[in-house]
């Protein structure tokens, strides 16, 4: 006994030698998901016109559509990266070097596992998939290979994140980056070369394993070297794998009912109100989505740093980065809603013209309900790092379900207005006092001190949206003027919260101070050298 507690100790005291600095990880994090996030739009917008320029019309939308069904089957993983990121992360900044080897070994295994199902899933299916489109002779062997290419590439995918999710959680995010970029673009570079050779849509899913095979590559040996290095054994264990499968029934539960319930507008829209309105609730509110998008990296990207930091037991340093995060997130999401709810009409009418505008009224709800939605999904990022996992899972999978049958009540009684009123009621009135609760329980928040943070934020949405509002009645008709009207208005903004918001002071303050330290710390490293 005395042996195994002595291995133990010097265990933990080899891991803590090899300290790692999570402003420079999460930082890494945060590129990374923004880099994704950039790399996604390449994808999704300049890549098209090359699609319908070397692929046949009929078989791309074929592909569109059972890509969807390929990217359904990533439910199989059922949240066990964001387990491994976040138990491994929580383990290594605790010192615990045999709970760190325990998570990545089992996670790594089960993952291994799990990623069969797509594959053999798409074996199974691959035949029926010609005759759904409609498609025969070769035009249907060739949509049949792409879909069961698709998802190789969809289980080859999920066994590269999982290594990935281990390096995020080692903190070691830079070159997590840096094999991500890298995969990224020679998988956009592969599937170039095979349009411009003839391989059609066949391309699309090759690239997408290119990518995958890259990551496996890297993630893997990456990590294999990293716990090497640190002195963490990776291995399998019964315990951690009964402990995963408990967490990963809510979390399954969770992604399941979001997948299905939260993206459910367009079909509920056009089922209930025809496919003529479909067009226009989803182009009005995808610039509401990008808000999403680009404002929930911040969440993800600090999430694996939060984690590290719990498992260090620095519960004052944690409430504090966590206020900061609600504070920054909040800055950020005021001024994304306001500069939608200013340019919305306008973008949407230079776009694809204002007749696919769904109004000003639908604009202004949005505004609100978006901030609701984002700020939930940050507490809930911050509660996972604080591993408190299982009841914000039970109480997201109510919300998005709530949120649903809102949808369908409301679309059917009073049209658009139901899509972001649905969110008012699902993420405003349920959701967000539960999760603010769950929040001062695990981060340490008074009541005074949220109570306070609701305040400031309310302030700050009151000066972005009231200036939105006076910018939206000056007349755009081209890109020019759009672009500076969306320039006055973030100048305005800024300069606004500058004069009115203290906190949104010492946080400039603070940027220029963390600005000035980084560069002088490079000028003398190439001094030096």
């Amino acid at each position: 006994m005395d042996d195994t507690r002595k291995k133990n100790n010097q265990d933990d005291i080899d891991l803590k030698r090899h300290k790692v600095s999570r402003r420079s990880a999460t930082l890494a994090n945060l590129i990374y998901q923004y880099t994704s996030l950039g790399i996604i739009c390449i994808q999704g917008i300049l890549l098209v016109p090359l699609y319908l320029r070397y692929i046949d019309l009929k078989i791309y939308g074929a592909w569109l559509a059972t890509g969807n069904i390929a990217i359904w089957f990533t439910l199989v993983d059922a949240g066990l990266s964001d387990l491994i990121r976040q138990r491994c992360a929580q383990a290594y900044g605790s010192g615990d070097a045999i709970a760190a080897g325990k998570s990545i070994g089992t996670g790594l295994i089960l993952t291994v596992f799990i990623s069969l199902a797509p594959v053999l899933l798409g074996a199974i299916l691959c035949p029926f998939i010609p005759r759904i489109f409609d498609l025969q002779g070769l035009d249907g062997e060739v949509i049949r290979l792409a879909f069961f290419l698709a998802t190789l590439a969809t289980s080859l995918a999920l066994i590269s994140n999982a290594a990935g999710a281990a390096q995020q959680g080692l903190q070691r995010n830079i070159s997590f980056t840096v094999i991500y970029v890298f995969g990224s673009l020679f998988s956009i570079a592969t599937c170039i070369v095979l349009l411009f050779r003839g391989y059609g849509v066949l391309a699309i899913p090759l690239g997408m394993i290119t990518k995958s095979l890259i990551s496996i590559f890297s993630y893997w040996f990456n990590v294999f070297w990293i716990c090497k290095r640190v002195g963490i054994s990776i291995i399998f264990c019964k315990h951690t794998m009964k402990e995963f499968g408990g967490l990963m029934t809510w979390t399954s539960i969770n992604r399941f009912a979001y997948n299905l319930f939260y993206n459910c507008d367009a079909f509920i829209v056009g089922l209930l109100m025809g496919a003529e309105s479909t067009p226009i609730y989803v182009l009005t509110k995808r610039v509401w989505d990008m808000v999403n998008y680009f404002s929930n990296r911040i969440g993800l990207a600090f999430m694996p740093g939060l984690a590290h930091l719990h498992g260090e037991g620095h519960k004052e340093k944690f409430k504090q980065i966590s206020y900061r995060l609600l504070r920054t997130a909040g800055w950020i999401i005021a001024i994304g809603s306001g500069i939608c709810l200013c340019l919305n009409a306008k973008f949407i009418a230079l776009w694809v013209g204002k007749e696919l505008y769904a109004g000003h009224v639908f604009n202004l709800l949005m505004s609100v309900a978006i901030i609701f939605q984002i700020l939930l999904f940050i507490i809930n990022r911050i509660l996972y790092g604080a591993d408190n996992i299982v009841r914000p899972s039970q109480m997201g999978t109510l919300v998005y379900l709530c949120k649903a049958v809102c949808l369908v009540v409301l679309i059917w009684m009073i049209g658009f207005m139901g899509g972001p009123i649905s969110i008012l009621i699902a993420f405003g009135l349920i959701g967000m006092r539960y999760f603010v609760v769950q929040l001062q329980k695990s981060a340490g928040f008074s009541k005074k001190e949220m109570r306070r943070y609701f305040l400031n934020l309310l302030r700050t949405v009151a000066i972005t949206h009231v200036t939105a509002l006076l910018f939206s009645s000056i007349a755009v008709d081209t890109w020019g003027i759009f672009i500076l009207v969306g320039v006055m208005y973030f100048s305005t903004v800024i300069i606004l919260l500058f004069i009115c918001d203290l906190e949104f002071r010492e946080e400039i303050h603070y940027f220029r101070y963390w600005l000035m330290k980084l560069l002088d710390h490079r000028l003398s490293f190439y001094s030096r050298n």
